[in-house]
């Protein structure tokens, strides 16, 4: 059995079933589950997929990019990119 097409239908609940300590289990018809989210992951994107995002890169100094390189932590690499107004070239 493969997958032949898919459309949108009506939203449906659905029950995200998870097993500690195995990856597929069985469940009282016979059916195999393994646990993956990577179908509810699918089916968030279907439904609102990602924007695109357009990356600006811009020259640094080397002492601005070396302040960035040493930055201890996300919010001052992020200051850094504000200032410079995108990620390092």
């Amino acid at each position: 059995m493969h997958i032949t097409h898919i459309r949108r239908g009506n939203k449906q609940k659905v029950y995200d079933l998870y097993v500690d300590s195995t990856h597929c289990f069985s469940v009282n018809s016979g059916v195999i589950v393994h646990n993956c989210d990577s179908l509810r992951y699918f089916c968030i994107y279907w439904i609102t997929p990602a924007k695109e995002q357009t990356v600006k890169y811009v020259h640094y100094s080397p002492d601005r990019l070396e302040d960035y390189r040493n930055a201890r932590s996300n919010t001052e690499r992020e200051a850094i990119i504000k200032i410079m107004g995108g990620l390092p070239a």
